[in-house]
């Protein structure tokens, strides 16, 4: 009897300590899956040339938490505006002058972005931006006169003057905006519309003083297409 109690005694320490043995030879592992808090990609912004600069450039965004996140750009920027007034009124004429802005320059820019899953991989987002920019271009100045040669006849152009000459810009934007985005697990596709933008521009002309000018835009779309790997 002692033999059988004392084999039975063998047999369940035995057992014990294989089972103990099992357990240490097959850990148990977890994946855990890959936090990706930073966007590197491409942008564009564009709209109403005239009252702002459109941008082509880099934009990168490094996330806080899965909802906020602050982003940077560095972009090209070019601004086109036109202007015309009367210069002078006569009896049978009048004295026009047109001229056109071309600048180029280099901008920088950040702002904040918050964002909430809508569906599945699509996004929606809400952010502000300031940018800036400092460069240089040329403005263009068109003088003629013209004259109505009879009662409802056409009008033509008897005296004119072209003046080219040099101008620095420096330029100013704030906007909110809303958006939405596609975001997959290594890519990200955003379109954000900008229906507010505050822009303040100061142009300097090489033969004339310099004026700022201070816009509200309100009701003019701008947009912004970016493409941004995660990592």
């Amino acid at each position: 009897m002692k033999k059988v109690l004392l084999s039975a005694l063998l047999l369940s320490i035995g057992t014990a300590a294989f089972a103990q043995e099992t357990e240490e030879e097959v850990p148990v592992t977890r994946v855990q899956p890959a936090v990706r808090n930073h966007e590197l990609g491409i942008m564009t912004q564009s709209g109403d040339n005239e009252r702002s600069v459109n941008l082509v450039g880099a934009q990168y965004k490094v996330w806080k938490d899965e909802h906020r996140a602050f982003r940077f750009i560095a972009a090209f920027g070019s601004h086109t505006s036109y202007a015309s007034s009367i210069l002078a009124l006569g009896a049978d004429s009048i004295t026009e002058v047109h001229s056109t802005t071309n600048v180029k320059m280099p901008v920088i820019g950040m702002g904040v972005e918050m964002q909430r899953q809508f569906w599945r991989r699509v996004y929606l987002s809400a952010a502000v931006d300031v940018w800036g920019g400092y460069g240089g271009g040329n403005v263009e100045t068109f003088t003629g006169t013209r004259a109505r040669t009879t009662a409802g006849g056409p009008i033509n152009t008897y005296g004119s003057s072209f003046i080219p000459q040099d101008v620095k810009m420096t330029y100013v934007g704030l906007a909110p905006s809303i958006g939405a985005k596609i975001r997959g697990n290594r890519v990200t596709v955003g379109l954000e519309l900008m229906p507010i933008q505050m822009v303040y521009r100061n142009i300097n002309y090489e033969k004339a003083s310099s004026v700022g000018v201070l816009d509200f835009n309100a009701g003019i779309y701008f947009q912004r297409i970016s493409v941004a790997y995660r990592f």
